[in-house]
């Protein structure tokens, strides 16, 4: 009887899997949406490899949750900032079916975006999008996505499932400058308080100054 019931637990398990595998594959690849920035003032371009990469369970693109497909796939990371605050486009080509051919064909990407911090443990934690498919396998696109200035981002690429990972190429445009890197920290200037003996030399010179003045006037 336990031996039944425990099969039975185990087809459930199984099915439930199964389900939400083919949930999350549903409608790829994806519609376009939002239409990208015409002529952004400012467009800058990198590259990078995932292949080899550390791993993470990915979430799903609207950052809630943990992928049950993209449970171990490799991941990178670049920090950026903007000079200007407003609307930003993000755009990741993998090299996948209607992307441009790039070593290894290609894979089926993800990119996620991460205000101030990212870690990989609490993947929902501080991510402002996600995106799976600009409408073709191997494009992901974020659009116009308000951004504020100066402040870190991270760009995350990362795979849909654990075997897709490769080569790619990103490009951030927008209305000002996109900088590669963490944004600087805000200098704050320490003004040191007077001491006691600061204070009264402090003192002396106005009750000098004024005794000056009130002979000089009287």
């Amino acid at each position: 009887m336990k031996a039944t019931q425990t099969l039975a637990f185990g087809l459930i398990l199984a099915l439930s899997s199964a389900s939400f595998a083919q949930s999350e594959t549903d409608g790829k690849p994806s519609a376009r949406t939002g239409t990208p920035i015409e002529s952004p003032a400012a467009t800058i371009t990198y590259t990078g490899n995932t292949l080899g990469g550390p791993t993470w369970n990915r979430p799903f693109a609207d950052c809630t949750g943990l992928s049950g497909v993209g449970t171990a796939t490799p991941y990178s990371t670049q920090q950026f900032y903007v000079t200007t605050a407003g609307a930003y486009d993000l755009f990741s080509d993998q090299g996948y079916g209607g992307g441009t051919a790039q070593p290894q064909g290609g894979f089926d990407g993800f990119i996620f975006v991460y205000a101030d911090s990212f870690n990989p443990a609490s993947p929902s934690t501080n991510c402002i999008a996600g995106d799976d498919d600009a409408g073709v396998i191997g494009l992901s696109e974020i659009l116009g996505l308000p951004l504020d200035a100066n402040r870190t981002y991270v760009f995350v690429t990362t795979g849909f499932g654990n075997s897709d990972a490769g080569p790619f190429t990103n490009q951030i445009s927008g209305p000002g400058n996109i900088v590669l890197g963490p944004a600087p920290a805000i200098a704050h200037v320490q003004v040191d308080s007077l001491s006691n003996a600061g204070l009264l030399a402090l003192a002396l010179v106005l009750g000098l100054a004024g005794f000056v003045a009130v002979r000089r006037f009287s």
